[in-house]
């Protein structure tokens, strides 16, 4: 066989001054056929037998990774993140207890505070009447007219212009009312002392009765020219008003003093 035919790549040789090589002598599967194929060209690859392409390899085969290769997971799992909100839980009960116990122990109960003493100003106005006392039975009781004075040879006395009031006028120009429930009774006394003897008088040697027998002591009322704690010399006075605190159900009242051992003077109220 020539070794001048189109295959072989060495005899692309052309002419000189030709720019293409003609090849007559291709074969190509049986059959026969020329082609012209220029020098500046590798158009002699066409003649290249074709190699067989390989057989497909098989695809390699995936190794399992052993169990104890395998990457774990970031994070807890569900009993770890049970246990810590467990514990979350029982440290903020904790906490709430303790902070509450602490509490509980410095708070100490406010001392009372004690009441102020408010100083009182002394006033004449009665609050209250006069405690009644029991009268003892006299061993006799001497009445007289209203104006008139008592028998009594050391120190005589009488009481006149009895009245009732709810008020009376002060020394001061005030106004004072009775308690509630009370009435005022005020009357004019004199008392006139044996010519032998200087005495002392208070506005008790007076008394009230009313018809069950108890007894009312007139008080240091402020009354204007009340009768006062003083002095009577021999053979002199002292004379001023007395008044009475007395319920305003009381009856069957009548004014007594003393008259001679063993014995009261009395007049008689006309109320």
């Amino acid at each position: 066989m020539s070794s001048n035919i189109c295959g072989n790549c060495a005899n692309f040789k052309p002419r000189q001054g030709e720019r293409f090589f003609n090849c007559t002598s291709a074969v190509q599967a049986g059959v026969k056929y020329g082609m012209q194929v220029r020098a500046d060209t590798r158009a002699c690859d066409a003649f290249v037998p074709i190699k067989a392409s390989p057989a497909p390899q098989p695809p390699p085969k995936k190794t399992a990774t052993p169990k104890k290769d395998r990457q774990r997971p970031l994070g807890l799992c569900p009993w770890g993140r049970l246990i810590i909100i467990v514990a979350i839980v029982i440290a903020i009960l904790l906490l709430s207890f303790l902070g509450y116990t602490c509490a509980k122990n410095l708070t100490s109960p406010a001392p009372t505070p004690e009441p102020t003493a408010i100083p009182q100003t002394p006033t004449p106005i009665p609050t209250r009447p006069s405690t009644p006392t029991p009268v003892p039975t006299p061993v006799a009781v001497i009445y007289f007219e209203l104006g008139q004075f008592s028998t009594n040879p050391v120190i005589r006395a009488t009481v006149a212009n009895p009245v009732q009031a709810n008020s009376y006028r002060n020394y001061l120009g005030g106004t004072v009312d009775a308690p509630v429930g009370t009435v005022f009774v005020i009357c004019d006394s004199t008392l006139l002392n044996e010519p032998f003897t200087l005495r002392i008088i208070t506005p008790e040697y007076f008394s009230l009765v009313n018809a069950l027998g108890l007894r009312y002591y007139p008080g240091a009322y402020a009354v204007t020219d009340a009768l006062s704690r003083s002095e009577i010399r021999a053979g002199g006075a002292a004379s001023g008003k007395i008044l009475f605190v007395v319920p305003q159900s009381d009856w069957g009242l009548e004014v007594r003093a003393g008259n001679a051992p063993g014995q009261e003077a009395a007049w008689k109220l006309p109320w």
